[in-house]
């Protein structure tokens, strides 16, 4: 879950925490408040105390480049969007708008009192904090603009369904897909196999 600082406003999201080379194909197209740029400029503009948001979270947090959001016990500067993602397919059901994050700034100790609340071995035995609180269906039945369909889950691009490519177009873009990561892990493969014979000599 993530939260506008400023706005308040909260969403559920899929957090993703990279090191070092990423992607390991393709390019990942990333617009800042002043430029764009490829993996390059990924890397140089994500950082420990920054983030690389998908763009339909602005809206959903009300915020914009360098507002900060919360996840966890851990805040980020809104750092820049992603504009194209390799692999990431537009009829993939996700979780909630992806968020890029450093390993390094993503701490376990920054979840871990959601993890205590959230109790995942037992239920039953949740108890709430000053930041994670449960609520009644009555009580959420008094929200304005409440939701409870949770089709909201699906992808943005699921909505025009009935102007998605023939099934065999799918096929043949994933398998396109494939093959060039393919042949990336083999190209990673063989600079791996090289440096280990440089060593042993």
């Amino acid at each position: 879950m993530a939260s506008g600082v400023e706005s308040g406003k909260s969403r559920l999201i899929e957090a993703k925490a990279v090191r070092g080379r990423f992607p390991f194909y393709g390019t990942i197209q990333v617009a800042t408040r002043d430029s764009k740029g490829g993996n390059e400029f990924f890397a140089s503009t994500l950082a420990d105390d920054k983030a690389i948001v998908a763009p339909e979270l602005f809206e959903a947090l009300g915020v914009s480049f360098g507002d900060s959001i919360r996840i966890g016990g851990a805040q980020y500067e809104v750092a820049g969007i992603v504009e194209e993602e390799p692999g990431r397919f537009d009829f993939a059901l996700t979780a909630g708008p992806r968020v890029f994050l450093t390993l390094g700034g993503l701490e376990r100790a920054d979840l871990d009192d959601f993890v205590a609340c959230y109790n995942p071995k037992n239920r039953h035995a949740r108890k709430e904090s000053e930041r994670f609180k449960s609520f009644t269906y009555e009580e959420l039945i008094k929200r304005d603009k409440l939701n409870l369909d949770i089709f909201w889950l699906k992808d943005e691009a699921l909505e025009d369904s009935a102007n998605l490519p023939a099934p065999d177009i799918i096929a043949l873009e994933i398998t396109e897909d494939l093959r060039a990561a393919l042949e990336q892990f083999e190209a990673l493969t063989e600079d791996l196999n090289g440096t280990k014979q440089e060593v042993e000599k």
